[in-house]
């Protein structure tokens, strides 16, 4: 996309426009990230994730993180299988524990069972699905490209969680040590931003957990802005090089007599994606029905006599 902006300005394709292009395609995609959460990016926790570039030492139950925040998603209880290579990991292994840097991050996991098989330094680990709660702990790891919650179930007790901020429970709960049923949940990062990613969030549940259970939750992840390739669906692409385009001549001459017109184009081809996203529901539709449409071989909704006190009850 890129090139094709910085072409498309008074055919412009030097390696210096191509550069400002890039630039302009990740401000126009953040712009997007800003202006709502895209139902095309609601993914949700029931196919776990992967990580690529581990070192499995054989004998060793340690896995460290391959570089910073990979492993920042795992939560203990997780089950960890590896796909190939020369190490192996035997099956049902969970993680039984994770080791933190001083920065928040997760630095290395344990798991239930050592590696066996030989030294792999560039394996890939796959998690189970899903974020198993464990009693007496109210704190979980969200995936790596979590963004905002969009629903989050528990699968055991078949109970959907109510997102609520963490001032709401305070008001709500005197004695929050009471352990009990999960009622609702809440994001937040735990840590200072100085020491740790602005958008690396953790889950805290409410109440803390008293029996176990296994949470599914439904999630946006945002845009990719270094996506190699457009993150937007096919019939998206278009709208957002309008954007790339307004960004790319404002960056390039702030004082481009087209700067409007091109803006004015940017800002209206958002709004007919947002519009387009939009899930369709049927609330126009809804309407009041009859008793006799409801009606299912018992007591009548109502009767003449709670219309009209006046006659009898027939």
């Amino acid at each position: 996309m890129a090139t094709e902006i910085a072409k498309s300005i008074g055919g412009q394709g030097t390696q210096a426009n191509v550069d400002l292009a890039t630039i302009a395609v990740k401000a126009a995609v953040e712009d997007w990230n800003a202006a709502k959460e895209w139902n095309f990016l609601l993914k949700d926790t029931g196919s776990g994730y992967s990580v690529s570039g581990v070192t499995l030492t054989t004998s060793s139950a340690t896995v460290n993180a391959p570089s910073a925040g990979a492993f920042d998603f795992i939560n203990i209880g997780m089950t960890i299988t590896t796909s190939s290579g020369t190490a192996s990991i035997a099956a049902s292994t969970t993680v039984s524990n994770i080791t933190r840097s001083s920065t928040g991050t997760i630095s290395s996991i344990t798991l239930s069972n050592a590696v066996t098989g030989t030294t792999d330094t560039n394996a890939t680990i796959s998690t189970s699905a899903d974020i198993p709660i464990r009693v007496g702990v109210n704190e979980y790891n969200l995936p790596p490209d979590f963004n905002s919650a969009y629903m989050a179930r528990t699968t055991t007790y078949k109970r959907a969680l109510e997102y609520i901020k963490y001032r709401e429970w305070n008001k709500k709960v005197v004695n929050q040590d009471i352990n009990g049923t999960i009622e609702a949940y809440t994001i937040w990062n735990p840590l200072s931003p100085l020491t740790q990613n602005f958008r690396t969030y953790r889950m805290r549940v409410f109440r803390t957990p008293a029996a176990t259970d296994t949470l599914h939750m439904q999630y946006f992840r945002r845009m990719d802005a270094n996506a190699t390739t457009v993150d937007v669906p096919d019939n998206y692409v278009y709208f957002l090089m309008d954007m790339a385009i307004w960004r790319f001549v404002t960056l390039k001459n702030s004082e481009d007599t087209r700067i409007p017109v091109l803006e004015q184009k940017a800002m209206s081809s958002l709004k007919k994606a947002m519009v387009d996203d939009d899930e369709n529901t049927d609330d126009e539709t809804l309407r009041l029905i009859s008793q006799m449409e409801s009606w299912n071989g018992e007591r009548t909704l109502w009767t003449n006599g709670q219309f009209y006190p006046t006659q009898l009850d027939y």
